[in-house]
């Protein structure tokens, strides 16, 4: 069986360039660099594929229907394997083992560029299966009615923790998609709150401000932002968002980070900035604006860039996957095997040490009114990740599988509302877990009307409300 060679892996944020385009993604498939759907011819199989995928998909249940998509890379070699998939099926489809047939494939032919030359692309293939029978084609990711069909959820909740099921909870939710709002995407991977109350919510297609009600769309077309690269016809994917003590909002798509203060935008990419591929940001209280990437930190203050890096020995690694500055002024930055605190230009590894910094690498944090420091962790496996807390005495503790109800230690964000004493956390691939110090609440698509296992960014307004970014639209919480 032929393998792309992993040159890289990314552990958390998406890239344009090895952009995960379906919601299951495989991290062992990965490649510095790749176009979608590109080339002259474009990536293909000698075989014929309906042949193909007949003859080697001979137990289908007659029940299944629906469609699966998969993402496929080719090398610039012919080497291929899938890199996402999505199951728009009635029913679990796993048994089928498509991942592996594809990859096992063996007569694929790079897409050819521009140049002439042999180049690495994605392929994507769809599956249809009905009444026993499945039928393969090859499908234009450029298609303006492709992602359109794409439903946004697959069936399987992943769930590590089963000890016990949460109460459903009595709280009212209300969605937002393309049914009833202006956004054009429902990968609503960003959302912030400025100090007006307007709700900011980054898709992949556009930023939608959304003010009591009245919305209103920001695209290339009508803003500072930028289009994609792989299609000038889309405004770039956002992936991350904050808002600054001024109240200017903040947006990032990876490659570019823009600054808009209401009527005026402000582009920052490589050329004026140092920012290398964006991942998290985080808007401290003195109105600085922290980004980790790919490069190290970069911090912006009074229009000016410092860099945290390996380069000038403030950081240890310069693969960093978040940032978090607390009221001492400590700058927290996680470096993906594990994290760090500077003080006073003295950077602390924990490597050492017996805290849950040890190997959880710092996605984002909180500091609560008794000085208390919230840090939500990822680690590879997610053996370490979790919600960690660090008192001003300096005791730490971990909220996990092991010590809690919550269902999966892998957390897309969380929320402390300490008016009502609650803790929201994104619980990623299964929904949105509430816990109140007594009882724990469980949102999914399966017992309630929260749309989306996939969930990506979390806020709370001044009334409570908690607003959720999934990739079924964005949602709006209102605790009873």
């Amino acid at each position: 069986m032929q393998k792309l060679l992993i040159i890289s892996i990314m552990l958390i944020a998406t890239n344009l360039y090895c952009q995960n385009i379906f919601i299951e993604k495989y991290d062992d498939c990965n490649l510095a660099k790749f176009c979608l759907d590109c080339g002259n011819p474009k990536a293909k199989s000698s075989s014929d594929i309906k042949a193909y995928f007949k003859n080697r998909l001979t137990d289908i249940p007659k029940t299944l229907r629906g469609n699966i998509y998969v993402q496929v890379i080719v090398d610039s070699l012919g080497r291929q394997c899938v890199k996402s998939m999505q199951r728009d099926v009635n029913q679990n489809s796993r048994k089928l083992g498509i991942r592996k047939i594809v990859n096992e494939m063996n007569d694929w032919s790079p897409s050819i560029d521009k140049d002439g030359k042999p180049t690495s692309a994605t392929v994507f293939l769809n599956f249809k299966f009905k009444g026993g029978r499945v039928t393969v084609n090859y499908q234009n990711f450029f298609d303006n009615s492709f992602m359109s069909k794409i439903k946004s959820e697959k069936p399987e909740l992943e769930i590590t923790n089963r000890s016990t099921y949460y109460n459903q909870g009595t709280d009212q939710i209300l969605v937002f998609d393309r049914g009833n709002s202006k956004i054009r995407h429902s990968y609503c991977r960003a959302l912030s709150i400025d100090k007006d109350g307007v709700v900011w919510v980054g898709t992949d297609n556009g930023i939608l401000k959304f003010d009591e009600g009245e919305m209103e769309l920001y695209t290339s077309k009508n803003s500072g932002l930028r289009t994609e690269i792989y299609d000038k016809r889309l405004t770039s994917s956002i992936m991350h968002s904050a808002v600054d003590s001024l109240n200017n909002k903040w947006f990032n798509d990876g490659y570019n980070t823009y600054k808009f203060d209401g009527y005026n935008w402000k582009v920052f990419d490589s050329i004026n900035s140092p920012i290398g591929w964006g991942r998290r940001i985080h808007a401290d209280s003195k109105n600085n604006l922290w980004i980790a990437s790919g490069k190290g930190i970069a911090k912006h203050s009074d229009d000016k860039w410092t860099v945290y890096n390996k380069e000038n020995n403030t950081l240890p690694s310069n693969k960093t996957s978040g940032v978090f500055i607390d009221s001492k002024d400590r700058i927290w930055v996680g470096i993906y095997d594990g994290s760090v605190m500077i003080e006073n230009g003295k950077t602390k590894s924990f490597k050492n040490s017996d805290t849950p910094l040890k190997h959880g690498s710092i996605l984002d944090g909180f500091e609560d009114k008794k000085g208390n420091l919230w840090f939500s962790l990822y680690s590879e496996g997610d053996k370490h990740s979790g919600l960690a807390k660090l008192t001003p005495n300096g005791e730490w503790s971990v909220m996990n599988t092991d010590n809690s109800k919550l269902p999966t230690n892998s957390i897309a964000d969380f929320v402390i509302d300490e008016k009502r004493n609650i803790i929201w956390i994104g619980a990623w691939k299964v929904g949105l877990t509430k816990y109140d110090g007594n009882e724990w609440s469980l949102f999914t698509i399966e017992n309630s009307k929260f749309p989306s296992i996939y969930i990506s960014d979390m806020e709370l307004d001044s009334k409570g409300n908690l607003w959720v970014g999934t990739f079924s639209g964005f949602v709006k919480v209102s605790p009873n």
